[in-house]
C-alpha cells in the first residue's frame, strides 16, 4: 500500500472533540512502523486511538499471520464431569435426563468454576437456539458451540480465515463486516470475542447487534480492560493495547455506558485470567532497548508462572483489575 491515511475523529460515544492525550505507543503486536496516540474524552472518559487509520488503509495494519487468525487444535472429548456440569447447570444436552444426585455432588464444583465459565463466554443453552459469533475468525468457538447443539453462524472480515472455517469445519461463515450484514434472522445469543475494540463505531455496532437479537436475547462481549493492572503498569507497552488495530480502549465504566445507552439491561462483568498479558510487555520493553531480561526470565519460569504469577492474577481478578473482561447483557 503506497500511502497510509489517517483521520482525526470525535468521541464515538458522546461526540465531543475536546480530548486529552495520554501517550503515544508503537504497534508492538503487528510490528508496523509509526507512533499512535491514545486520547481520553474530557466529557465521558472514553479512551481511544486518535488519529485512526482510514477504513481503506486499515488492512495494512493487519497480518494474516496474526494469532487470532491461526487455527488451533482443540481438545478432544470433554470429561464426564464437564459434560454433567453443562447438563445440570447450563441446560445443555436436553435429550438427557437430569440427575439430582449428580447435580448435588457437582454443586461445589459449579460454584468454583462459575466465574471461569462466565469469563470464557459460555452461554446458557437454548433448545434449537441460534447463535451468531461476530468476528469468528476460523470458527473455533463456533465449532465448539455447534457440537454442543447450537445452530451457529459466523461473520468474519478476514477472507482466508472465513474460507478456512467453511472448508475445514463445515461452518456457515459470512465473509463480511457487521455493518454490511443483511439478514432477517434473529438470534438467541450473539457473541463478540475480542472484536468490539476493533470497530470504528461501537455505538453503531451495538445498535445493529441489538436489532439482531430475539426478545430477551443475550449479548456476550469479550474486550481488553484499559482499567486493568496491566494497562496501568505497562502503559504504552501493554499487550492488550495493540494500536492502531484496537481503536477503542474500554473500561468497565465506558462499556456499561455504551450498553445502557444502546438499550441493554442486566449487565454483568466477569474478569478473565490471562497470565501472558503480564509477561509479554516485558518482551516489548526489551525490543525497545529497555533491559527487562532478568525480570522476564523470572516470570517466564514455569514454576514461578504456575505459582506466583497465577496467584497474583487471581488476586487481580478478585479486585476486578485483570487485563480482559467478559460482559453479559440482555436485550
Amino acid at each position: 500500500m503506497s500511502k497510509i491515511k489517517f483521520k482525526l475523529v470525535n468521541c464515538d460515544f458522546c461526540g465531543l472533540s475536546k480530548l486529552s492525550k495520554l501517550y503515544s505507543a508503537k504497534d508492538n503486536y503487528h510490528k508496523r512502523n509509526g507512533l499512535f496516540s491514545i486520547v481520553k474524552c474530557d466529557k465521558c472518559g472514553l479512551v481511544y486511538t486518535n488519529p485512526q487509520p482510514t477504513k481503506e488503509t486499515m488492512s495494512f495494519f493487519y497480518s494474516d499471520s496474526a494469532g487470532y487468525f491461526k487455527p488451533v487444535k482443540t481438545s478432544g472429548k470433554d470429561s464426564w464431569i464437564y459434560h454433567a456440569l453443562l447438563r445440570e447447570y447450563y441446560d445443555y444436552y436436553p435429550h438427557e435426563k437430569s440427575n439430582k444426585i449428580a447435580k448435588t455432588i457437582l454443586f461445589p464444583y459449579y460454584l468454583l468454576t462459575f466465574k471461569k465459565m462466565k469469563s470464557e463466554g459460555m452461554p446458557k443453552f437454548v433448545n434449537e437456539g441460534h447463535l451468531l459469533d461476530i468476528g469468528c475468525s476460523y470458527g473455533n468457538f463456533l465449532s465448539k458451540m455447534k457440537k454442543l447443539g447450537w445452530q451457529v453462524k459466523g461473520i468474519e472480515l478476514n477472507k482466508k480465515a472465513a474460507e478456512w472455517g467453511r472448508k475445514n469445519s463445515g461452518l456457515n461463515i459470512i465473509n463480511s463486516d457487521i455493518d454490511h450484514l443483511k439478514t432477517n434472522e434473529k438470534f438467541d445469543v450473539i457473541t463478540m470475542r475480542m472484536l468490539l475494540e476493533h470497530v470504528y463505531s461501537p455505538k453503531k455496532v451495538l445498535k445493529k447487534v441489538k436489532g439482531l437479537l430475539k426478545p430477551n436475547g443475550t449479548l456476550i462481549i469479550s474486550i481488553p480492560n484499559f482499567d486493568g493492572f496491566e494497562a496501568r503498569l505497562y502503559g504504552k507497552y501493554a499487550y492488550t493495547l495493540q494500536v492502531p488495530t484496537h481503536l477503542t480502549h474500554f473500561t468497565p465504566k465506558t462499556i456499561r455506558l455504551y450498553l445502557k445507552s444502546s438499550g441493554f439491561k442486566d449487565i454483568k462483568i466477569y474478569y478473565q485470567k490471562v497470565d501472558r498479558d503480564l509477561i509479554v510487555p516485558l518482551e516489548y520493553m526489551n525490543e525497545d532497548g529497555k533491559n527487562e531480561s532478568h525480570l522476564l526470565n523470572i516470570l517466564s519460569n514455569k514454576l514461578i508462572r504456575k505459582t506466583f504469577v497465577k496467584w497474583f492474577i487471581n488476586i487481580l481478578c478478585i479486585l476486578h483489575k485483570t487485563s480482559r473482561m467478559t460482559i453479559y447483557a440482555s436485550k
